[in-house]
């Protein structure tokens, strides 16, 4: 597309995208945590370098994760001031870098009216086009397809019609839509599962995050799984990202998991002396 992109280890623009968004939130969370100001400076410097990093890969997917993140997590500590300030600076970094200007140009587009002969299907890298006519051609299938889906790799039959029409030098290409992409190969049921696995995370993040004895580090893991969430379930829901792409996944789950295994912790605890329990800060004190 005309940049000087960066690679990385990944050797894939999106899986680097991710990874680096993905590192970035963990910076911020030990960041956030930092006990004296040293830690301050070398985790902020930390993840300002790795934000720009994130930026040189001109991969959308992975800033739109990112300042999904920071606004769930800001929000979640009610630092309105820091959201605000964060909001301001990249409302104006968006405003003075063409670069940004240029990746983001599709979404005017969407809603120009004046530019009869522009085909709407081809903005997006062919998201809207591939979205529509796979969710067209989809839609067509079987009663027993549209229940149980197409299986592994069915979804790729799903955007042929695109293909051959507006990118004839692939065979085939997926959905760019994670939630597509399940939608296609499970069927509904398939979506539900997806979906219903992040709700208890965020369920029982939040039990953890608003219990009385749960620690410190608990309480910022809780935070931190949700404003997480928050960006994988948007960045599933515009490209092909943390159920395709398995790096990502593997590690957006395992943080997960230790949510769960703190939440146990507590559990636990609470079962074995409910009556010797107190809240953390007042037994520290």
């Amino acid at each position: 597309h005309g940049y000087n992109r960066l690679l990385g280890g990944y050797k894939n623009l999106h899986n680097m995208a991710l990874m680096t968004m993905f590192f970035a939130t963990i910076y911020i969370f030990w960041l956030w945590r930092a006990p004296h100001m040293f830690g301050v400076v070398v985790l902020g410097g930390m993840t300002m370098l790795v934000t720009f990093m994130l930026y040189k890969t001109y991969i959308r997917t992975g800033l739109v994760g990112m300042g999904v993140f920071m606004t769930v997590f800001l929000v979640a500590y009610k630092r309105y001031r820091t959201l605000a300030v964060v909001l301001v600076a990249g409302i104006l970094f968006i405003a003075l870098d063409a670069s940004m200007q240029d990746r983001f140009g599709d979404l005017s587009l969407m809603f120009d009216t004046d530019r009869i002969a522009l085909d709407k299907r081809k903005l997006g890298s062919g998201r809207w086009g591939i979205w529509s006519m796979s969710v067209g051609k989809f839609m067509q299938q079987s009663p027993w397809d549209l229940i149980l889906g197409l299986g592994l790799g069915g979804q790729r039959a799903m955007t042929i019609d695109w293909v051959r029409l507006f990118h004839a030098k692939h065979t085939t290409l997926d959905p760019h839509n994670d939630m597509l992409l399940v939608l296609f190969q499970l069927g509904p049921g398939g979506i539900l599962v997806y979906l219903g696995f992040q709700v208890q995370v965020v369920r029982y993040a939040l039990k953890l995050r608003n219990s009385p004895v749960s620690t410190p580090f608990g309480r910022g893991l809780a935070v931190y799984v949700i404003a997480l969430t928050a960006a994988v379930f948007v960045t599933n829901s515009i490209s092909n990202s943390f159920v395709h792409r398995t790096s990502p996944g593997w590690y957006y789950w395992c943080l997960c998991g230790l949510m769960f295994a703190e939440w146990a912790s507590i559990k636990a605890k609470e079962q074995a002396d409910p009556g010797d329990l107190k809240p953390v800060e007042q037994s520290a004190s």
